[in-house]
């Protein structure tokens, strides 16, 4: 009895040794980290929308682009004006002026016929005989293209220092007489002592070649350039 009484308590102390009581031990389940998933949430966001807007500007200026070329192509009648370079003089100074000549405007019937009217116009300006020449016109957006044949340095070296001025100014009236047409391009390719590659220009930029009325209309809306020039050409 003592023996069986000494081995129950024997299995008695080692079930109390037994580590029921002692809490299971779990792995602990990773934190997710909400703030960095948000901030790599918006950051797509952004990228999406800036791409999204970039390549829809891209469409729209291409499209704006293509636009403007076809509605240059469907122009008609379109207007090339007759000038010539006339100097004048008073109070013993000079200047020169760009006047209408007789029968001052003519109308090209589409785009393709522009270059044949301007050399209607202008034949010397146009023969290819000549050492510089207009080789070709060709109307972009609302910018008259000008093209050259013969040697540019008759233009850029040999023309003098108001030569290129008063020849650009020339092409400039003529070409923008049509008030679709605001800019006119010399397609120049080297630079000169005299001239060289221009951006386009347009009538604004020949101001010392305007005429009285012009000058006196820009200097009544504030022009303080034309009042000046009126100035120097009407005091003694």
């Amino acid at each position: 009895m003592e023996n069986q009484i000494n081995v129950g308590d024997q299995n008695t102390q080692q079930i109390g040794q037994n580590p029921v009581n002692q809490s299971a031990q779990f792995p602990e389940k990773p934190t997710v980290n909400y703030l960095v998933i948000w901030v790599i949430v918006l950051i797509g966001l952004l990228l999406f929308g800036f791409g999204g807007y970039y390549l829809g500007k891209q469409s729209s200026k291409n499209t704006n682009l293509n636009q403007s070329q076809i509605e240059v192509h469907k122009l008609k009648n379109i207007k090339i004006g007759n000038y010539e370079i006339v100097s004048k003089s008073k109070y013993n100074k000079g200047w020169e002026e760009v006047m209408y000549k007789d029968n001052g405007i003519r109308e090209a019937k589409d785009t393709s016929m522009v270059y044949s009217v301007f050399s209607e116009f202008y034949p010397t300006y146009t023969d290819p005989k000549a050492e510089f020449y207009v080789n070709d016109i060709k109307l972009k957006e609302e910018t008259a293209e000008v093209y050259f044949g013969g040697d540019e340095t008759y233009f850029t070296d040999r023309m003098g220092t108001t030569g290129p001025y008063n020849y650009a100014g020339l092409l400039t009236f003529a070409l923008t007489e049509d008030p679709r047409i605001k800019k006119v391009h010399l397609n120049i390719r080297q630079e000169g002592t005299h001239a060289g590659p221009t951006s386009p220009q347009g009538r604004e930029s020949y101001i010392y070649l305007w005429t009285e009325p012009m000058l006196k209309n820009a200097s009544s809306q504030g022009n303080d350039q034309a009042r000046e020039i009126l100035e120097f050409r009407s005091s003694p």
